[in-house]
């Protein structure tokens, strides 16, 4: 009997520890690359005198072309925002602004599309929808995505189906990842973001 125990114990554990690795860890290089379609970019002025674009209404990928900078890219899996996601919308735009001389990177991406941009008759009603909302909350720095639900990305990223995940890298290394149920992106998560930006810039 306390030789089930043991086994039983023992199974649990190397099953939690399974579960727990298979997300990505500090430390661990970022995932890989997530091309999208960018809903709204308005991080510079049309007349920027580097001569740097805005993306809006391309198929970008955000993730190669911020390299090494630091950078909070958020994946939600509803297309419709809540008041915890405008929450921590505010606070990418907070952390954009105070480490923009960093390039800071701060990513909102919907994959929610059942088939790519192209191909899903949803496609530009839903970001025609996600558009309006990114302009009223407003979201100033902070590009918007949209991509497919299911992607070799998405399998990559490791993104459950539901819910929000965030996921902090820095010198193409993950900082900090949080994978959060729906009802899950509560302030105190939204400011241990902040926390851990802070401390990996050391600002």
């Amino acid at each position: 009997m306390r030789f089930m125990r043991v086994v039983s114990a023992c199974g649990v554990a190397a099953w939690l520890f399974a579960g727990a690795s298979a997300q990505p860890k500090a430390a661990d290089p970022t995932p890989g690359t997530f091309r999208s379609f960018i809903v709204l970019d308005q991080r510079t002025d049309p007349k920027d005198p580097k001569g740097r674009r805005n993306v809006t209404g391309f198929q970008h990928d955000l993730i190669v072309a911020n390299d090494l900078n630091p950078t909070v890219a958020v994946f939600a899996r509803s297309a419709k925002p809540d008041e915890s996601l405008n929450k921590l919308t505010a606070k990418l735009k907070e952390l954009a602004t105070t480490y923009k001389p960093l390039d800071f990177g701060a990513y909102l991406f919907f994959p929610v599309l059942d088939k790519t941009y192209t191909d899903d008759a949803k496609a530009k009603a839903t970001a025609d929808e996600l558009k309006k909302w990114a302009e009223g909350v407003p979201v100033g720095p902070v590009v918007v995505g949209l991509g497919e639900k299911e992607s070799d990305q998405t399998k990559a990223w490791k993104l459950p189906d539901t819910g929000v995940s965030i996921v902090f890298y820095h010198k193409h290394k993950v900082v900090k990842r949080w994978d959060l149920s729906a009802d899950g992106l509560t302030d105190e998560v939204i400011a241990a973001v902040a926390a851990e930006v802070a401390r990996e810039l050391k600002k």
